[in-house]
């Protein structure tokens, strides 16, 4: 039966982490905030028959760690380099691609990257290996957009000595900005514009915990992309996305924040398939809420995300 050991919770914490069994001097740091680190394991109880009865021991059989927080929607600010966060990414099963005016994430199946992560916790540095990830963005008009995180580490963490080469110096990060009109200019589905008033993706990563003998890891052992977004609703004579959903059609949706070179976001999808929507109210205005699932037909990934 699992259990929670120790939970600590901050406000901010800065974590360093990085693709691969790294050393300390090897991690980057990165910025986060509403972090949630569990200390947890499971338990097995002894069964035994005694004269009064009464309890059973139980016995820890695994440790593990999971990290929960949150990293601004933000990009490096130069083109081409990739953001401070980018082993988020490649914990979470990506893939990382580098050109000159570029950085590209796709979701990939198989040769997923294991992590190191490791951060200070009452006076004592903590790291742990084997890492694996789930991510999830959250961007509302009007406010900073956040990629939330769930990090999975299977049999602890090892408490050592803060190391003097530590860099805490947090670099290819640039302060976000707003999800509005000025700075996200780009929202279409099936090649529509529409007024885009909240938007979810989640990579939908299943992280399993392996505890064997001679391996222990997390491992991501399935993922199911969803999206969900709150748009205007158009004119049925227009476009009738009720019948849309009903008839199963498939369509591209692209999201695209920031306005300069360097400072580009993109989540493009080739084919989502939308639910029915759910009429919304988005102060005053008719809106809908719509959940789609996101497709991937032949080689084409389902969803790519581009820094540039």
């Amino acid at each position: 039966m699992p259990n929670v050991a120790l939970s600590r919770k901050f406000r901010k914490k800065l974590l360093l982490w990085g693709v691969g069994d790294l050393a300390t001097s090897e991690l980057t740091p990165v910025e986060t905030t509403d972090v949630a680190i569990s200390f947890e394991g499971d338990t097995v109880e002894q069964a035994k028959d005694g004269e009064n009865w009464g309890a059973n021991k139980r016995f820890r059989t695994t440790d593990k760690v999971k990290i929960t927080g949150k990293v601004a929607f933000a990009s490096s600010g130069t083109a081409g380099t990739a953001p401070a966060y980018r082993d988020l990414f490649l914990m979470a099963g990506h893939s990382e691609t580098v050109d000159v005016d570029k950085v590209t994430y796709t979701p990939e199946t198989t040769d997923t990257n294991h992590g190191t992560v490791a951060f200070l916790l009452d006076g004592q540095f903590h790291i742990g290996k084997k890492a694996q990830a789930e991510i999830k963005l959250s961007v509302n008009s009007g406010e900073i957009g956040y990629w939330e995180f769930e990090i999975s580490m299977v049999g602890g963490t090892v408490p050592i000595e803060k190391p003097s080469d530590l860099n805490t110096i947090v670099e290819g990060y640039k302060t976000p900005k707003a999800v509005n009109f000025a700075n996200t200019p780009i929202f279409k589905l099936g090649n529509k514009d529409y007024a885009m008033n909240t938007f979810s993706h989640t990579t939908g990563n299943e992280v399993t915990s392996l505890d064997m003998v001679n391996h222990q890891s997390a491992m991501i052992s399935n993922r199911i992309p969803v999206l969900s977004i709150t748009v205007g609703a158009p004119q049925l004579s227009e476009i009738n996305l009720y019948q849309k959903a009903w008839d199963g059609e498939e369509m591209p949706l692209v999201l695209e924040h920031g306005t300069t070179a360097g400072n580009k976001i993109k989540l493009d999808y080739p084919a989502v398939a939308p639910d029915i929507p759910s009429a919304t109210d988005m102060d005053g205005a008719l809106g809908y809420e719509i959940e789609c699932n996101v497709m991937q037909s032949g080689s084409t990934p389902p969803y790519t995300i581009v820094f540039s």
